[in-house]
């Protein structure tokens, strides 16, 4: 099924008046995840798909990095109190995968016993959230994009037969993704210097130096970090005996062969932490001197 055919019907039963109280969206691409729950959101504030929900009374949008536990106890005593304009209320929430165990479980109560007249709207990691959580919403699961029709995209956008393959590994079929690193050339540089950077850790040689000048503020190091999770996917992939496809990082697959399925699990965990590390106030250069440590500490396993 298309990615768009996906959306349409998505959209579609929003619209129903058979809707759920609770969705899940998962895509590789962030930010489309996020229009749509977006456009969703128009369409239960006011049945209109292209009009921004921000005006809505009963619309509250919380980004899921920078949830803390007394957010959420604020987010469930609101739910019981009555709507302001009396009628659906609507909550968003974006990377919900970064909450952490404890935030995750008290989000659970709300998704166990849903106020009524509410609908929440999750996005994120759906592999990195309870399993509870997960089988209290509707999933929505759009496909990345990949083989030839990743390719002809990326040819579309001005992809170059000297960077295309990168770009496929990058943006793990997310056609936003690459048209960032198009646009901005430092970004192609920094691939290559990341996956250098967990290279080095991997084989106990962390590199601190260059993770302070690569992690120098918070959307660098963001970027930096999703760059590993592709690494460590390709690690995953290639350890599990998972037939890898062309575009595979030839280097995460040598590296795989040292370690096991549960210390490149652990290794993506740790990833995970650090995205969560990234929405508090810990500065990007002391969560990178982390993560190095903790990558040292799990491959010496």
């Amino acid at each position: 099924m298309s990615v768009d055919t996906i959306e349409r019907r998505f959209l579609a039963a929003i619209a129903s008046q058979r809707r759920s109280h609770a969705y899940l969206v998962s895509c590789p691409d962030f930010d489309r995840a996020y229009r749509l729950l977006r456009r969703a959101a128009g369409l239960l504030c006011y049945a209109d798909a292209e009009r921004s929900p921000d005006t809505y009374a009963d619309f509250a949008q919380f980004d899921g990095s920078a949830l803390s536990r007394p957010d959420i106890v604020r987010l469930k005593r609101e739910l019981s109190m009555s709507s302001y304009a009396g009628k659906l209320r609507v909550i968003l929430i974006t990377n919900v995968h970064l909450l952490n165990e404890m935030l995750q479980n008290a989000l659970l109560k709300t998704l166990e016993e849903p106020p009524e007249d509410t609908v929440l709207l999750l996005t994120g990691i759906e592999a990195n959230l309870l399993p509870t959580v997960r089988s209290r919403c509707v999933k929505v699961r759009i496909p990345p994009l990949c083989g030839q029709e990743l390719r002809a995209e990326l040819w579309r956008m001005g992809a170059t037969e000297g960077n295309i393959s990168m770009l496929e590994r990058a943006c793990q079929g997310a056609p936003d993704r690459a048209a960032a690193m198009l646009a901005d050339a430092d970004a192609m540089e920094l691939y290559a210097r990341t996956t250098s950077l967990l290279c080095s850790a991997l084989e106990l040689r962390p590199d601190f130096e260059a993770a302070d000048k690569l992690w120098r503020d918070r959307d660098s190091a963001r970027t930096a970090l999703e760059f590993m999770l592709v690494f460590s996917r390709d690690m995953l992939l290639s350890r599990s005996g998972a037939q890898l496809d062309a575009n595979c990082d030839r280097m995460a697959a040598t590296l795989a062969k040292r370690f096991t399925l549960g210390t490149i699990s652990d290794i993506i965990g740790l990833l995970v932490e650090a995205s969560r590390r990234l929405g508090t106030n810990v500065r990007p250069q002391d969560t990178a001197g982390w993560l190095l440590t903790r990558i040292v500490c799990a491959a010496r396993r």
